[in-house]
C-alpha cells in the first residue's frame, strides 16, 4: 500500500480537471451510500482509464528498462517491453482487430 495515496490524488485531480467526471463520480458516491439510484448516475470513466493508460505505460518502461540493466543489451528494452505489451493485451482482451 505504499502507493496508496498517489492513486487517490489522481482521482481528485481528474475530478478538479473535468466537472463531468466529478459529477460521476459524486452520483457514484451518493449511490453506493444508499442516497441515490445508482442506475441516474453516469458511468463516465474517460479520465480513469487515461490514467490507468498512463500508469500501465511506466510499469511497463520500468520492467522493460530492469530487463536492459539485467542482460546489458540495448534490444532487450524492446524485447520485454513488447513481451509486457503482449502481456497486458491478452490479460485485458484487447485485440487489434476489435
Amino acid at each position: 500500500m505504499f502507493f496508496g495515496p498517489v492513486y487517490p490524488t489522481l482521482v481528485l485531480a481528474a475530478m478538479k480537471l473535468d466537472a463531468r467526471f466529478a459529477a460521476a463520480v459524486q452520483c457514484s458516491v451518493e449511490a453506493d451510500r444508499g442516497h441515490r439510484d445508482e442506475t441516474s448516475c453516469e458511468a463516465y470513466a474517460v479520465p480513469m482509464r487515461l490514467i490507468n493508460a498512463c500508469l500501465l505505460v511506466i510499469g511497463l518502461i520500468a520492467i522493460a528498462c530492469a530487463a536492459e540493466l539485467i542482460v546489458r543489451r540495448k534490444s532487450t528494452f524492446l524485447i520485454a517491453g513488447l513481451l509486457v505489451l503482449a502481456g497486458l493485451a491478452a490479460e485485458a482482451d484487447i485485440s487489434l482487430t476489435s
